[in-house]
């Protein structure tokens, strides 16, 4: 799964919870669940690279956005996107030189978990869905809890 992906169901995820370290704990177990599905990884380390500094785009100006800076949930949005992305950041070593996957330590990385590769259009498909349906259901929550 593309490490915006990750970042922006994290970041949902910890939208919809007051709990900074229980938006990290979830986000960290959301990252294994993505991976798991069936996906496109980018084929040359500029896919990579690309996705990295969408995904570190998207970090910035969550954190800058005025929205988000007066919302009381802040660290929550921060800690679920942080940690949900967390994992990709061992595969940076790709972008310098060829690595065997057995050598890293997250079970979607180095074989351990094993997901079955589409084509790039299905899968933008996909993480475009899962966003989407991240965001909706952290605004469901939150006005589910305004509500109580």
């Amino acid at each position: 799964m593309h490490w915006t992906t990750h970042i922006i169901t994290g970041a949902n995820l910890g939208g919809a919870l007051d709990n900074p370290a229980l938006a990290g704990l979830l986000g960290y177990a959301s990252h294994a669940l993505l991976d798991a599905i069936p996906h496109h990884d980018p084929d040359r380390e500029i896919g990579y690279v690309i996705d990295s500094m969408l995904g570190g785009l998207i970090l910035l100006y969550l954190r800058k956005k005025d929205k988000y800076k007066q919302s009381p949930n802040l660290s929550s949005v921060l800690s679920g996107a942080f940690f949900s992305s967390m994992p990709d950041l061992e595969l940076v070593v790709k972008i310098f030189g060829d690595v065997k996957a057995e050598r890293f330590f997250f079970p979607t990385h180095n074989g351990e978990v094993q997901h079955r590769r589409i084509s790039f259009w299905i899968s933008l498909f996909l993480e475009t869905s899962i966003v989407a349906l991240s965001f909706f259901a952290c605004r469901y929550f939150k006005n589910r809890k305004r509500l109580t």
